[in-house]
């Protein structure tokens, strides 16, 4: 298996000026970070030139549905060893971050986050022409709010590569082979559960691998990782121990090692902070929480919880009414359309109708993206505001 992390065509003095700007950003996050949920919509480029590299919807959605399951920490590792349960104590759990299939409806038409390109390309080099028309590839959404995948044939054995946060925005966004994308029945094992892709989003959301940054048994700059000298490849059994000063023992059950997929089931409570200090209000991928009203079809309330939000639109206030037939705490957030937070509360539901209100005299007129999560249930509603 070949990753690679990669900065792209904007590496230099600029980039590494950004670099730095957001490491510090991450670290003065992570002293007194607020975890919001992110739902983060993702383009995917599907650039072919034979039949079986075109891969379909159904292929797509499983890829995306692995995605969510590894962020949410819902996946299961083959090993229940002493050394496995000892790091699982470490694990977030549910990261807060999802993905959704976007959609686009710039100009009035609904336009869905699926590319097909057809190209006489063979397959591609690691440099990024896919991601460019010129080249025979294909141009990306903007990068400022979507996620962009490019699934293609990768030359060279390289199953994938990202673009970290401060690259050229014109590049931004992850590569896959296909043969490593979407899950079994669909790609070559044992990459075959979509964790390719998940150890790619994590690049992208400023993780670096666990054998860090730079030379051998540098730091991936999170404290609850062991420092890893080099990538681990297939299952390595309980006890596998760096060779880095310590002889730490490794976290091969992390998603940023590049140990099979039936082997990764984990991302740290560090990890979780670092990808959310570039998705928080005025950081490097802040823009990608407008994916609460970019997804290709918003999350309904089920027949059971009934949620309203009114007047909408307004001018002076709204109120927000839930009830669920199970006692459970609401997690409200209200986003503008710049991505930034503009209030959040928690409200306690139940089957008696609950309700919170907000005075919205002095928001500015617009549109406005509610997002209620409650347990693993995600619903999303419009605001307008006007002024009259």
């Amino acid at each position: 298996m070949h990753l690679n992390v990669k900065a792209g065509v904007s590496e230099g003095i600029e980039y590494a000026e950004k670099r730095k700007a957001i490491e510090k950003f991450s670290t003065e996050f992570q002293k007194s970070a607020e975890i919001l949920p992110a739902e983060i919509p993702v383009v995917f480029h599907v650039v072919y030139s034979q039949a079986d590299e075109k891969i379909g919807r159904e292929q797509i959605d499983l890829q995306l549905e692995a995605l969510n399951r590894d962020f949410k920490g819902e996946t299961a590792c083959i090993r229940d060893d002493a050394q496995a349960l000892a790091f699982q104590s470490k694990r977030a759990g549910d990261t807060q971050i999802s993905f959704c299939l976007a959609a686009d409806a710039t100009g009035g038409q609904v336009k869905q986050g699926i590319v097909y390109h057809a190209s006489s390309k063979a397959e591609w080099n690691t440099p990024d022409e896919v991601k460019r028309t010129e080249s025979g590839g294909v141009s990306s959404w903007n990068s400022s709010k979507y996620l962009n995948v490019w699934v293609c044939k990768l030359a060279n054995g390289v199953n994938g590569y990202a673009q970290m946060p401060g690259g050229n925005p014109a590049t931004d966004g992850i590569v896959i082979d296909y043969r490593y994308f979407g899950v079994a029945n669909y790609n070559d094992s044992p990459y075959d559960q979509g964790k390719t892709l998940t150890h790619l989003v994590g690049n992208y959301l400023n993780l670096f691998p666990l054998w860090g940054s730079g030379a051998r048994c540098s730091d991936d700059y999170v404290d609850d990782t062991p420092i890893h000298n080099a990538p681990n490849y297939g299952n390595p059994g309980p006890g596998h121990t760096s060779i880095c000063p310590g002889y730490p023992l490794e976290m091969t059950l992390n998603f940023m090692d590049n140990t099979v997929d039936a082997a990764r089931c984990m991302f740290t409570y560090g990890q979780m902070l670092r990808m959310h200090s570039v998705l928080a209000a005025g950081a490097a991928r802040s823009g990608l929480r407008q994916g609460y009203t970019q997804c290709n079809s918003d999350v309904e309330a089920s027949e059971n919880v009934l949620i309203s939000v009114y007047p909408n639109p307004s001018s002076e206030k709204i109120t927000v009414k839930i009830s669920s037939p199970d006692e459970e705490l609401a997690i409200i957030a209200i986003y503008s359309s710049d991505g930034r937070i503009i209030a959040a509360r928690e409200l306690p539901v139940g089957p008696v109708e609950a309700e919170t209100a907000w005075n919205v005299q002095d928001w500015p007129e617009g549109t406005y993206a509610i997002h209620i999560r409650m347990g693993t249930e995600l619903f999303s509603e419009l605001l307008h505001i006007v002024k009259n």
